[in-house]
Formats: structure tokens, sequence, C-alpha cells
């Protein structure tokens, strides 16, 4: 359900901003395609949200933002 992903991806950008980014790559790759093809909006801004959190490099953020550039 979607109001289920929007609550858990706004608890995670949470709980990342208290106790920092103990996500491996493969949750972090997992968390940035739903960033990217969610079809639910506000679950595509939770996704962001808690991507924004975690604090990656540039080059993760850079990526993303040119994936997901109108054209």
């Amino acid at each position: 359900d979607d109001a289920i992903k929007i609550a858990l991806l706004k608890d995670l950008a949470t709980n990342v901003k208290a106790n920092g980014n103990l996500l491996d790559a493969t949750q972090v790759e997992a968390l940035r395609g739903a960033v990217d093809t969610a079809k639910n909006l506000d679950v595509r801004v939770g996704a962001a949200e808690a991507h924004g959190a975690l604090n990656l490099p540039p080059e993760h953020v850079k990526a993303l933002i040119l994936q997901t550039a109108p054209k």
C-alpha cells in the first residue's frame, strides 16, 4: 500500500538524520530506483526525502537529477 510506503520512507529519513547512513549499496540503489520510477508521486517524494537525508556524495545526486530532468 502506498500510504505505508510513504510512512516508512519518511521514518527512514528521520532515522537517517538521527543515526546516519547505515544502508548498504544495494539498499541505496533500491531507494534511488524508487525516486526514479515509483508510479505514485507521493512515494517518489518520500523516497527523495530519504535519499536526500543520506548525504551521499554529489555524484549520486547529480546522476539522479540528470536522469529525472525533463527533456
